[in-house]
Formats: C-alpha cells, sequence, structure tokens
C-alpha cells in the first residue's frame, strides 16, 4: 500500500472511492433508535405499558444487524486503518506536515492510496495522524495540528499532486 498522489477534496470525491464513506452505506436501515416520543406512540397503538414496549423493542433491537453486510463492512473498515497507517509512514517518511483544516479543504490535502483509495478523515483524526508522525503519542499530541497548528512547521506535499 502506497501514497500514489495528493489531492483536493473534490477532485477525489469524483475519482476515488473512499472506504470509509463505502462502510457507512452498508448501515442497516432497521438499525435505528426511536425517540421517546415514538416511543410512546407506538406503545398506546399497540395497548401496552411504556416500560413493556420498551422491552419488547429492545429486545427486537438487539437482534437487528448494525451492517447489511457485516463482512464487507469489516473490509472497508480494516482497510481504512491500513490506510491510515500508509499515511502517518509516509508523513513521517517526507517529512509532510500540515492542519487539519488544510486536509480537508487544501489542494493537496487528501491523501490518494494506491492510486484506488482517498483518504479523508476528521479534524482530530488528521491532527492525531500528524502527531503520529512526529513520533508524538500522547493524548493531547493531536492539538497541536488540530486547533494550533499556526505554531508547527508546514511542509505539503511535494510530488504527484493531481486535481483540477
Amino acid at each position: 500500500m502506497k501514497v500514489t498522489a495528493w489531492t483536493n477534496e473534490d477532485y477525489a470525491r469524483k475519482y476515488y472511492i473512499d472506504p470509509n464513506i463505502e462502510r457507512i452505506m452498508l448501515i442497516n436501515p432497521d438499525k435505528k433508535i426511536l425517540s421517546a416520543s415514538e416511543m410512546n406512540r407506538l406503545a398506546e397503538a399497540k395497548n401496552m405499558p411504556l416500560g413493556d414496549f420498551c422491552n419488547e423493542w429492545w429486545e427486537n433491537y438487539k437482534n437487528i444487524p448494525f451492517y447489511i453486510n457485516e463482512v464487507q463492512a469489516q473490509k472497508w473498515t480494516m482497510l481504512s486503518q491500513k490506510m491510515e497507517e500508509c499515511v502517518i509512514q509516509t508523513c513521517k517518511e517526507e517529512g509532510i506536515r500540515f492542519s487539519s483544516f488544510y486536509h480537508q479543504n487544501g489542494e493537496q490535502g487528501i491523501p490518494i492510496i494506491d492510486d484506488n483509495y482517498m483518504f479523508m478523515t476528521s479534524l482530530r483524526c488528521w491532527g492525531r495522524i500528524m502527531a503520529l508522525a512526529d513520533g508524538d503519542k500522547s493524548d493531547s499530541g493531536y492539538l497541536r495540528y488540530y486547533l494550533y497548528s499556526d505554531k508547527e512547521p508546514i511542509q505539503y506535499p511535494h510530488g504527484n499532486c493531481i486535481g483540477e
């Protein structure tokens, strides 16, 4: 697995697969939590005490799988984890460091893996990735690139940049 390019989010979404989106698309639509008002309404419709209805609903809810395809969801999750490790290693080796804001909004903030997948993550997660590339495994290391990135040296990708 290798970072083969860097681009922006718009270009990445047009041409590459986001494993996290693929996994999210597998979430079972039947696995939904009911609001308190929905619980009350359904309990009344079944002419059941609310507590009994909630217990019955919970027993049924526990048996609904989270994903419609658990095996494929696990594959997407494992791919995302491997991609994250690849990005950390690449940033460590090439000295690439930039803020979480640039990751999501910059012209070369999105790593492309194996010319097939885009790696986009949350602001906090990107901060953690940058901290790990620096060798900082502390609980608050991510803050340096998540909130205080203006105090950190910036090194953007220096090759294989693509996009419109």
